[in-house]
């Protein structure tokens, strides 16, 4: 499996019913959903030493002169069922407050499929990606060159007087981006639908205090290099959020939920004077409605900065609504909404990759910065295929003080607002 993006996304979960659902049943499918990425976390340790235990037979079948070539082979199952421990532990303290609040001891819920488990595998890389010394390199080409073009967009604020510039980051997954963004000075709300993603950024942002070890690339058996790589230890996080300090007027907050549901509200309208979209654009079913979107939140004059592949989540899903421009459709189509580029270009990255692999995918990202000129689309936002409201609290970044407008409740659904905390 070629690590992607596209493996940290979940679909929305759907009702059997084509009714708009009722708020009963929103939730119920909502907390079906959590207790999924709960369950598939904590089942980590049984489910990789189940594939562990498989792979000892394989060995032993090689016949007994061939094996004796390499005598300390079987060594290497030990080291790895070690590593499986390891990062079972540390997956398991990310669930620990949420698995004792959000499931039932006296229900019996279903073994996590093969595909939420690979989900799991996924974030411990993302992990590496944007939290470790060693994904330094794939933060730099991507995240470093986002902020970059963004404090150029500032070039008269110093740090300390960035703090009325509203930045907001949909997609943000793990919250490094967002993180970097606080720390140049600016005021900041990451928005992540994922739960696989919310929960374990909870853990780094407000309950992390100490690193850890994680071995995220046992799970790639081939394209090896050498066997030591694949249980070589990576030490997360690089540096700890809680000890930032925020500025004076500084604000930071995650929302979690739909991006098209919860910023299509009058409160977000002209509210934000950046949205930056980094591996977020090709998530959508309608890229045309995320553009709809990043136009109503944003301030006239106010920047869009963009940057990844155009990879759509939905293309090869049945029954799914997939609209995918090419890049020059992309581009083409800016200017009727009201953009303005200013900057292009490609950039080549990788995404989560072992950099001792002897297999890498280089996407060529779409990188451009476009400035709002129009207020008025001419056209409405399209409407919400649910009907349904939850409620959603935005809690604060540790240190900062909530303005009215982040402790307001947006009314949207899928909005992890099941009672357990999702959002940090």
């Amino acid at each position: 499996h070629i690590p992607s993006h596209r493996d940290m996304y979940e679909q929305v979960p759907k009702l059997d019913s084509p009714d708009p659902p009722s708020d009963i049943e929103a939730i119920e499918e909502e907390s079906k959903y959590l207790s999924a990425v709960i369950i598939s976390f904590c089942d980590y340790r049984r489910h990789s030493n189940t594939i562990l235990k498989r792979m000892r037979p394989q060995w032993n079948n090689v016949a007994d002169h061939h094996r004796a070539l390499i005598p300390d082979y079987s060594t290497h199952f030990d080291a790895v069922s070690k590593c499986i421990a390891l990062n079972a532990n540390f997956l398991e303290k990310i669930m620990a407050p949420h698995h004792a609040t959000c499931l039932s001891q006296d229900k019996k819920y279903p073994a996590p499929t093969e595909a939420e488990m690979d989900k799991v595998r996924s974030c411990l890389r993302q992990f590496v990606r944007d939290w470790s010394v060693e994904g330094k390199n794939e933060r730099e080409a991507s995240y470093g060159v986002i902020i970059k073009h963004l404090n150029a967009h500032f070039p008269n604020l110093k740090v300390n007087e960035r703090t009325e510039v509203r930045v907001l980051v949909p997609g943000a997954g793990l919250a490094r981006l967002a993180y970097d963004v606080l720390k140049e000075g600016y005021s900041c709300q990451g928005n992540e639908f994922s739960f696989g993603m919310l929960l374990p950024a909870d853990y780094i942002l407000n309950r992390c205090t100490t690193t850890s070890e994680i071995y995220p690339y046992i799970h790639q058996t081939t394209n090896l290099l050498s066997r030591a790589d694949m249980i070589r230890p990576i030490t997360i996080p690089d540096e700890l959020p809680s000890n930032y300090q925020t500025l004076e007027g500084q604000e930071f907050s995650m929302a979690g939920g739909d991006f098209m549901e919860i910023y299509r509200d009058d409160d977000n309208k002209g509210k934000w004077d950046v949205v930056t979209t980094c591996y977020f654009i090709d998530t959508a079913h309608n890229i045309f409605e995320y553009l709809d979107i990043i136009h109503h939140v944003l301030k006239d004059g106010g920047l869009w900065i963009n940057y990844g592949p155009l990879l759509y989540h939905f293309t090869d899903l049945t029954n799914e609504v997939s609209a995918e421009l090419s890049l020059e459709d992309l581009k083409n189509i800016l200017p009727q909404y009201g953009f303005e580029i200013q900057h292009e270009e490609l950039v080549p990255c990788t995404y989560t990759a072992n950099t001792r692999s002897m297999l890498t995918v280089t996407y060529q990202n779409a990188f451009f910065t476009a400035v709002k000129c129009k207020s008025s689309l001419g056209w409405p936002l399209a409407p919400l295929k649910a009907a349904t409201s939850t409620t959603l609290q935005v809690r604060p970044f540790p240190g900062t003080q909530p303005t009215s407008n982040d402790s307001t409740s947006h009314a949207h659904s899928h909005s992890h607002a099941d009672g357990c905390t999702h959002t940090h």
